[in-house]
């Protein structure tokens, strides 16, 4: 078996979320940490929903053991002597949906090059989700742009939002996986439980995100609800008792920035799981 090559990718949104949303389901790379210089970029969102170190502005941070890092120019001094290559060459490396590395044109060995070129490995066709199945893939962009736009729509009208992060985890505090909320009955749950403005997503790590637009009154009865329609989910399942967790952040109440929400949702959620954990009560939002 070909060892696991750890890669750091650092650079802006724009380069960095469509190759980090590649290499997630690339066999035999890991992404080890991120990087961007923007407190307010998508990459923060991703690296704190799937739980990824994150360096934020050049020099700051500390970078875990890499491989490879993936970078532009004001990233290479902090890579030091590690090995490291910018995104264009990235792009051939890992081309998108297999395309083959192109050939340089002119060179009288093209031909041969081309003969003896690996072919690309195909890649699997990813499931289609089913029709009812409205979770987004939150460990890539999509769930942190429905924030952002969320953001950006409450400040224009002066609305407000709730942002709520679920956790369902065991009695031995195992987490229930991103391969279990595709599936039903779990996988239609949004469907059937949330509004149709409302937005969804899903991390690889099995943290299921709700954004509900101007619920900031009603969003401890929202989120008392969903925990407890998802329980009652849960008991059609065979693999065990399932507990329910959440924790809330509100626009603009608790902060104006995706990142500050996010975070804030993450440390309320962790610390119900421990207070539940220790057969403690804790239902603040």
């Amino acid at each position: 078996m070909n060892p696991v090559e750890r890669v750091i990718l650092a650079g802006d949104d724009a380069v960095l979320i469509p190759l980090f949303e590649r290499l997630r389901g690339e066999p035999g790379v890991e992404v080890v940490a991120l990087g961007n210089e923007d407190p307010d970029s998508l990459t923060s969102l991703v690296a704190m929903i799937g739980k990824l170190p994150y360096l934020g502005e050049t020099g700051r941070g500390k970078a875990p053991a890499a491989d490879l890092w993936i970078c532009e120019d004001p990233w290479r001094k902090l890579a030091g002597t590690q090995p490291r290559i910018g995104f264009p060459e990235a792009e051939l490396r890992w081309p998108k949906d297999g395309a083959p590395r192109p050939v340089r044109r002119g060179d009288p060995r093209a031909r041969k090059e081309r003969e003896q070129a690996p072919r690309p490995r195909p890649r699997a066709k990813a499931k289609e989700a089913p029709a009812e199945d409205l979770l987004g893939r939150s460990g890539t962009a999509d769930f942190p742009r429905e924030l952002q736009k969320e953001i950006l729509r409450s400040k224009r009208y002066h609305l407000g939002f709730t942002l709520t992060v679920i956790r369902v985890v065991d009695p031995a505090g195992r987490a229930l996986d991103e391969a279990a909320f595709r599936k039903e009955p779990l996988s239609g749950f949004p469907k059937r439980e949330g509004r149709a403005c409302d937005s969804w997503g899903l991390s690889r790590e099995g943290y299921l995100l709700h954004l509900a637009p101007e619920t900031l009154e009603q969003a401890t009865t929202m989120r008392r609800r969903l925990e407890a329609a998802l329980h009652g989910e849960l008991t059609a399942m065979e693999e065990g008792s399932w507990q329910v967790y959440s924790g809330q952040a509100r626009f603009p109440r608790d902060a104006e920035q995706a990142g500050d929400l996010l975070e804030l949702a993450l440390q309320r959620l962790e610390r119900k799981i421990v207070a539940g954990a220790e057969g403690v009560e804790d239902d603040d939002s």
